[in-house]
Order: C-alpha cells, then sequence, then structure tokens
C-alpha cells in the first residue's frame, strides 16, 4: 500500500492514484489447481497479434509467445520457455474475440485473460507490459513485437 508504483516504475499513468485493496474471487480449475494459466494478448490498433502464454506463476513459472494461430514465436524473455509442446486453447476463438473488442479503442494495449473451466475470465488491461524492463532473446523480438506499435497513433492520442 505504501509503493508508489509510479516512482518505482515511471509509468505515468499510475501518478496520484490512492493505493486501494480490491478482493477478488479466487479461480481455481476443477482440479483444485490455483496456478491458472495466464493469457496475455498483445493488441494492436485494435488487433491482437501476439499472445503471451504465463504458466506456473507462483511455483516454476515459464512462457511461451504464440501468434494468433498458436504458432510458436522464437522469442524467450526472463522466464524459462515451456519445452512441451502446448496444445491451442479450445476458447482461442472466443478469448480473440474478447482481446479485440477490450481494445479497439488504443493504439497499444496487452488485454489479460484466463480460461478456467470452460470459462473465460478477465484479468487487466495494461499499456505497459512488465513496465518495459523484459528483455527478448534474440533482439529481434524487441523488433518483432514493437513494430507494430503506430508511434504517430500514440502520440495523436496524447495531444
Amino acid at each position: 500500500m505504501k509503493q508508489d508504483l509510479y516512482v518505482y516504475s515511471r509509468e505515468w499513468a499510475y501518478k496520484d492514484i490512492p493505493s486501494k485493496i480490491i478482493i477478488e474471487e479466487l479461480l481455481e480449475d476443477d482440479t483444485g489447481k490455483q496456478d491458472i494459466v495466464d493469457y496475455k494478448f498483445l493488441c494492436y490498433q485494435g488487433q491482437p497479434r501476439y499472445i503471451v502464454y504465463d504458466q506456473d506463476r507462483f511455483s516454476g513459472h515459464k512462457r511461451n509467445i504464440y501468434d494468433i494461430d498458436w504458432n510458436l514465436i522464437p522469442c524467450t524473455t526472463d522466464v524459462p520457455k515451456i519445452e512441451e509442446s502446448i496444445e491451442k486453447p479450445l476458447l482461442l476463438d472466443e478469448m480473440l474475440r474478447i482481446a479485440t473488442k477490450l481494445s479497439e479503442d488504443f493504439p497499444f494495449v496487452r488485454v489479460d485473460l484466463y480460461c478456467v473451466n470452460k470459462k473465460i475470465y478477465f484479468g487487466e488491461l495494461t499499456f505497459y507490459p512488465w513496465s518495459g524492463y523484459v528483455k527478448f532473446d534474440p533482439e529481434e523480438c524487441d523488433v518483432l513485437l514493437g513494430e507494430k506499435i503506430n508511434i504517430n497513433e500514440i502520440r495523436r492520442d496524447n495531444k
């Protein structure tokens, strides 16, 4: 409650926002697993282009990045890659539809969703994924994920 996220990460949108405690429903799958999969949709001009798939975030965190056709992108981040093959999510098309709708008004936004027991839950919208500090390997991934951001559109929106 005492940490000022604006000072910590220099994300201007957090400046002067009072701290609050929010209590959310605990999501767990049918097996009782609470460490659920996190789907992060990178959306550009209202169109999802990439999906960051995070698993076991609190107990052996691993991450893969896919295109919207569920092809693995050869990028790694500060989190180890998942070595085993991950099947395309059953409700991926619906999650893409939701991400498209939620991102339609923004030049760039990450839409976070969860799919638990065949039900989709909204996580958050973020304009600063990982506060801009994640290192991608190889470096070309920075270009791949960033080149679709239309800087002129962002500048126009901030005037």
